[in-house]
């Protein structure tokens, strides 16, 4: 197992700590924190991830290419693989998650996985709203905001 080492960006929206190799090429986890920068600030540009989250942040980077694993049983790997699909800009619904992972009635179920995702903006799961709104967001609805209006603000 590579060795970990932690890093922080600081944004508008709130901080994020991210757990990743030493080269910052292969990320294990990415956590939101609510520690707000006017300006966006790396504390290690020359982490890949780093580099690449900054990049995204100033709307210059619409894809990643960093390394991770996908963690759980097939049916949360399953929805997890389904997020990577949802295009930058674009959101779609819970129900049609469920659908695009075979099961129409399994919403919650869904959401319940993308609660627990431990690469989230790599794993897009803030690209998928409720039918009556935002829905919810383990990093807190804040940043849900600020990353589909940073999409839809650079999508144009």
């Amino acid at each position: 197992m590579s060795e970990k080492i932690v890093s922080r960006i600081y944004t508008p929206a709130g901080d994020l700590t991210i757990e990743c190799d030493k080269t910052g090429k292969k990320v294990f986890k990415i956590e939101f924190g609510t520690e707000k920068s006017e300006k966006l600030m790396c504390e290690k540009p020359e982490l890949e991830i780093s580099k690449q989250l900054c990049e995204y942040f100033e709307g210059r980077r619409k894809k990643f290419e960093i390394e991770f694993e996908l963690e759980g049983t097939e049916f949360q790997k399953k929805v997890l693989k389904e997020l990577l699909k949802i295009p930058y800009g674009v959101t779609i619904t819970y129900k049609e998650l469920a659908e695009r992972v075979g099961n129409s009635n399994s919403s919650r179920a869904v959401g319940n996985v993308m609660a627990k995702n431990r690469i989230p903006i790599i794993i897009p799961c803030h690209r998928v709203v409720s039918k009556k709104g935002l829905g919810g967001f383990g990093g807190g609805l804040v940043w849900k905001k600020f990353l589909l209006e940073l999409e839809r603000r650079n999508n144009r």
